[in-house]
């Protein structure tokens, strides 16, 4: 049986958890504003619902599992992907955690297997990549709105 992985990425943002929440768990659409993702395909609605998200020359089907807007978490599990992704079993927790009342720290952590005969370093490595130009997009799109 092969070893569950995790990686884990954290920003601090400068922005208060209610401002910066509705932006984060808008779901469908959240992954647009990143850099390199192609055009989103949503199948159903609310928990279950399915965000075909594809990026740079990979993609994967992201079905929510958990939606808590009291808590400000979400997560939601990978049921399908491209030939050249080299996890299984990936879950996604993505959660806002208050610092202050006016900053939030965003917080993501993949957990996972890697697939027989690749490197874990090479998964977590490319991951974290990916969670980095995500997380940081964000960011700049939320400076560009509390500019307005």
């Amino acid at each position: 049986m092969s070893e569950t992985i995790s990686v884990v990425s954290e920003l601090d943002l400068p922005y208060g958890i209610d401002t910066v929440w509705p932006y984060l768990s808008d779901f469908p659409t959240a992954p647009k504003y990143v850099p390199g993702v192609g055009p989103i395909t949503i199948t159903g609605s609310g928990i279950g619902m399915v965000r075909r998200v594809p990026f740079e020359a990979s993609w994967t089907d992201e079905k929510l599992a958990v939606m808590d807007h009291e808590n400000h978490h979400f997560a939601y599990t990978v049921s399908a992907w491209s030939d050249d992704v080299d996890f299984l079993d990936y879950r996604s927790d993505v959660q806002l955690i208050p610092l202050s009342a006016n900053s939030c720290r965003y917080r993501r952590e993949g957990r996972f297997t890697v697939k027989p005969g690749v490197s874990v370093q090479s998964v977590c490595a490319t991951l974290d990549r990916a969670y980095r130009i995500s997380m940081n997009s964000f960011a700049e799109i939320m400076r560009a709105r509390m500019q307005k």
